[in-house]
């Protein structure tokens, strides 16, 4: 990371040190001495400038990152995001549950409460710890309930 500082310092360096040659040039003494002058003291402020900008313009694009902790009861956490379908065709009662028609959409729905039921028979004292979402869709998909924390 501190490689990508030293073209910045050669650049700055290298404008501190150039020699400056007059933009215009005087017929006579007297003109020139009418002619708006830089202080000296002040030369290095717009080469510096430029350098600091150049080099924090490196340091973005390398996209520095602060260490992050993961806690431990957070490293083994699952995220899981359903997908439902509640277009017009989940209407039609294609399945036949408990003796009578039932529409697909009632049957993914509880397809989705027993999967979340056998979740926390299956993850005992870690249910509420895993993160559960839900996607529905007909035609566009929305976020039902995003992830719980």
């Amino acid at each position: 990371m501190f490689l990508l500082a030293l073209p910045v310092a050669g650049l700055l360096g290298w404008e501190l040190l150039e020699k400056k040659s007059v933009g215009l040039k005087f017929s006579s003494v007297p003109s020139a001495g009418r002619a708006a002058t830089v202080p000296a003291r002040g030369r290095w402020i717009p080469p510096f400038l430029r350098a600091c900008g150049l080099f924090l313009f490196i340091v973005a694009l390398a996209g520095p990152q602060a260490d992050r902790y993961i806690r431990p009861e957070r490293a083994n956490v699952v995220d899981i995001m359903l997908c439902l379908d509640v277009s017009g065709s989940m209407r039609q009662p294609d399945f036949i549950y408990q003796g009578r028609p039932v529409p697909r959409l009632a049957i993914a729905k509880e397809a989705i409460r027993q999967f979340i039921e056998d979740r926390r028979k299956l993850t005992g004292e870690r249910f509420g710890v895993d993160r559960i979402g839900l996607v529905l869709f007909s035609g566009v998909a929305w976020t039902a309930c995003p992830l719980t924390l």
